[in-house]
Parts: structure tokens; sequence; C-alpha cells
């Protein structure tokens, strides 16, 4: 069994899943570094799992944060003696571009994973340049989405050597919503980090100008992160607002989105939007992609399996998508959960891991 050696920033537990998956193919290492406790990721245990070791390296940043690096990468590496590395390709990660040369000379198969410049508009010629060393020095870069693969098509990158993977997670208990109730059903779920790019204030803004005109929704907040304390206390006496904190366990997160009618993420979202089509739940997000946190927030197509707000018109315009789904008839709202959850069928057949096994295998 060929060793692959998997380098990432964190291990969270929505991956560990697909690491475990990939395990059962190569003879596993993971080099990551731990989250923060207020990060909303939550750390992953390997215990139960194929993978050899998970081992843990202290992340050092420099010049204020804009650049980092994990501490004795290449000592690791030298240790193992990887047959193959996946690795996250952060652009300023400069442990990532250390590896990525330094492989390259000796004769080991790199295999970057990345999001690409998704939401870049400016500065155009730096990230060709950017991307196509690493295109270059990489045997192939895997992306997140069909997006990503045209944003860098479209700045003249060679496409000979990406791939798409369609960045997914796997939900152990999904809801089919074809068995689900739609009819009378008036809470908005949310499932996400904590932070600021969340933007509950607008969520919350937006719920009560729909209960000022006699209709009270109930807004269940699942997750964890650096402003949960400050959410919590702004809104206490929102009695409305349901607090569960970081919850990883997906039976609970089943039954809290049976309460709900539509998913929310008033903010910039990346893989979220996936978790609420697991839950055949329409999908509600704003329509400015240059500021979402992931490329994965285009599966999202608005009237299709979700609904788009304009983020230059944010409440007034999440408003009106809210009263307009209320207004619509439950079937109509329901036939749109069936296709969110047909989305998310779609993007975990087959499943992540098999998809990124199938192009580390690929003959070079």
């Amino acid at each position: 069994m060929e060793k692959l050696l998997i380098i990432q920033p964190v291990l969270t537990k929505y991956r560990l899943p697909v690491y475990a998956e990939i395990a059962l193919s190569f003879e596993t290492t993971i080099i990551s570094s731990s989250s923060d406790t207020k990060s909303g990721f939550g750390n992953a245990d390997i215990n139960n799992t194929a993978i050899k070791e998970h081992i843990h390296l202290k992340l050092r940043k420099i010049f204020g944060g804009i650049f980092f690096y994990q501490i004795g990468i290449l000592k690791v590496l030298k240790k193992i003696k990887p047959d193959k590395i996946y690795a996250c390709a952060a652009t300023h990660d400069l442990g990532f571009w250390l590896l990525l040369f330094y492989c390259s000379f000796i004769g080991i198969p790199v295999y970057s994973n990345s999001q690409g410049p998704f939401n870049k508009t400016n500065n155009l010629l730096l990230y060709k340049f950017i991307y196509s060393v690493i295109t270059k020095f990489s045997t192939r870069l895997i992306l997140y989405t069909p997006y990503s693969f045209e944003v860098l098509k479209k700045i003249g990158i060679s496409t000979g050597k990406m791939r798409i993977a369609h960045n997914t997670i796997e939900n152990s208990t999904p809801v089919d919503p074809h068995f689900k109730n739609f009819h009378n059903t008036l809470g908005v779920l949310f499932i996400g980090r904590l932070r600021e790019e969340t933007n509950i204030e607008l969520l919350f803004d937006a719920v009560e100008k729909i209960s000022n005109e006699g209709v009270k929704l109930d807004c269940h907040i699942i997750g964890s992160g650096v402003k949960e304390s400050y959410y919590k206390n702004k809104y206490k006496n929102a009695s409305n607002f349901h607090w569960y904190g970081q919850l990883y366990d997906e039976n609970a997160i089943a039954e809290i989105s049976k309460m709900c009618f539509v998913a929310c993420y008033p903010g910039n979202v990346g893989l979220s939007v996936v978790h609420y089509m697991s839950l055949g739940l329409p999908v509600i997000i704003h329509n400015n992609i240059t500021l979402h946190q992931g490329p994965e927030s285009t599966y999202v197509i608005d009237n299709y399996n979700g609904f788009l707000f304009d983020y230059n018109n944010q409440l007034n315009s999440l408003h009106q998508v809210l009263q307009s789904v209320l207004n619509q008839n439950p079937h109509m709202i329901k036939q749109v959960g069936i296709n969110a959850y047909s989305t998310y069928v779609e993007l975990k057949t087959p499943s992540y891991a098999s998809k990124i096994i199938s192009i580390i295998s690929e003959q070079e």
C-alpha cells in the first residue's frame, strides 16, 4: 500500500470521514495544526479510523499573520518518506510553497487541493502567476468546484493538470424532503461558525420585520465561534432565537432541521450550503460571489434549490425573500427542498473521498 501524507492547516471533524475513507486505500499520515478552541471548527480524533498517524505541528504566523507556516514540516516529510502528498494549497502558507518546490526537486508527487481565486477581481495578473506556478509544480491541481475551474481557465491557466472534486460533506443523517412536512413550519435554520462574516444581525433584523407584520419565525442557530458569546448576549431577550452551540450529533441536527422550512446563511458562506441541502431545505444566501467564503455558494441556484437575496440591499431583499417564501404554496417550497436534496445527492455520488482517491491514483 502506498504511503500518502495529507497536509492541512487544521483537521476538522467534518473532514475526518473523508480522510478516514482515503486511509482505506493508502497508508495515511496527516499533518495539521490545532485550531483555536473559539474557531468553531472542532478538533478531530483519528481513533477508530484506518489513519496511521496524526502529527500536530505548531503554526507560526509572520508579518502580522499575513503569512504562516507549520514548523518542522520538512523534517516530518523526510521521516515518513511518503509516496504521494495531498496538500491544501493555501497561497499564504509558506510551508506549502517550500513543500511544493522541495518535492518537485526530489520527485514526490504533490496533489494540491484548492478553491482557486474564485472571489478575486483585482490583481488578476498576480493570481495568474501564483496559480501558474502551483499548477506547474503540482502533479494535479484538485479544485473544489466547476466554478473554480472556470475562473482559472478564464485567467489563462492551463487546464491539463486540473481536476474537479466537487467539495462536499457526507451527512450520516440526511433528511429526505419527500417525507418532510413544510406546512405550518415556521423555523429558519442556521449552521456555521459564528464569526464576523456570519452577519447574524441581518437575519435577526429581517426576522423582526416579519414578526412586526404578524408572523413569528423561530431561528435555530447551530454553531460556535469567536462571536458566539457576543451574539447570545446581544439577543438574549429574543425568545425566538434558539442557540445550540457546537453540535456534531447529526441525529440531533436532523431533528432540529425538521422544525424549519428554509436554511439561511445571512453572511459569507462556504460549505455550509451543502449541509443545508443534505437536510432537504431550500438555501437562502446573498448573491455576491466575490465576498463568499468558498465557491460552494455557486451550488445554490435561485428559485431552483434555494433563493438569492441582493447583497446591495440586504435587509429589504432578505425580508422580501422570506416573505415571498412564506406566501408561496408549501408544495412549491417542498419542491425547492427536493431540488436542494437532489443537488446534495449528486455532489456526494460518488463520495468526495473516492473522487480524490481516483485523482491521486491516475497514471501520471
